[in-house]
């Protein structure tokens, strides 16, 4: 599967592709052409191939030159009727979205009354995308953000534990420390395959059930699974 160099090789941040794909595919599982799945913030579209099981959808405000949404909008002003939606997506998202409210109350809106909301979204990551990187969230935030708005989580997965978040910083580092001496492009291939595979399967063994979450406070980011609030009358 392909999201772009840095998610797809192992020169690039190989241990978070596993959790974040794991996810998506799940995702995938749960569709059918009768059905709508809107990704919002969708860029070049690099999960549609991805999602193929639904009826894909992917909204933009295009900052990227090439990106080709099929429709131009963001999460505080979407594109969408009321309750039109069977799912929307965000990957990455709401960190760079400073009207949270705004956005959940919309992602509320065009959501069907049976339909889910799936976000991705980093708890610690490198400052990225300046001016417009403002948030991290914990699982806490999500879930009053979400029951502020109309909607409840309904399941969280962590993705990248302590042993990864020190990988990814690790990347982070040496990519900066190559990058003044002009070498990274040579470099990374080698200190990015020797952190992934150091890394990698050291963040899998502290996830196990015995130790007790005790080596997932420091999460990279999790993914998130809302649906509405439905009132009984």
């Amino acid at each position: 599967m392909y999201f772009d160099r840095h998610f797809s090789l192992i020169s690039g941040y190989r241990y978070l592709l596993k959790d974040v794909i794991k996810f998506l595919n799940d995702i995938n599982s749960m569709g059918s052409v009768e059905k709508t799945l809107v990704d919002v913030g969708c860029g070049k579209m690099p999960y549609k191939r991805i999602l193929s099981n639904w009826t894909y959808v992917g909204i933009d405000n295009v900052t990227e030159s090439d990106a080709t949404p099929d429709l131009y909008g963001d999460l505080t002003n979407l594109p969408l009727r009321d309750k039109e939606c069977d799912l929307l997506l965000t990957v990455w998202v709401l960190d760079d979205v400073f009207q949270l409210d705004k956005a959940f109350k919309e992602m509320e809106r065009v959501l069907k009354d049976d339909g889910m909301i799936c976000l991705i979204e980093n708890q610690s990551t490198n400052l990225h995308n300046h001016p417009y990187d403002y948030f991290r969230f914990s699982p806490s935030a999500i879930e009053r953000l979400g029951k502020e708005n109309g909607l409840t989580v309904v399941e969280v997965r962590s993705y990248g534990g302590d042993f990864a978040l020190i990988g990814f910083s690790l990347i982070i580092i040496f990519r900066n420390f190559f990058n003044l001496m002009k070498l990274d492009l040579y470099a990374r291939p080698f200190y990015c395959s020797i952190i992934n595979l150091f890394f990698r399967p050291l963040d899998r063994f502290f996830s196990l059930d015995v130790f007790n979450n005790r080596f997932k406070g420091n999460s990279i980011g999790h993914c998130y699974t809302l649906k509405k609030i439905i009132l009984e009358k």
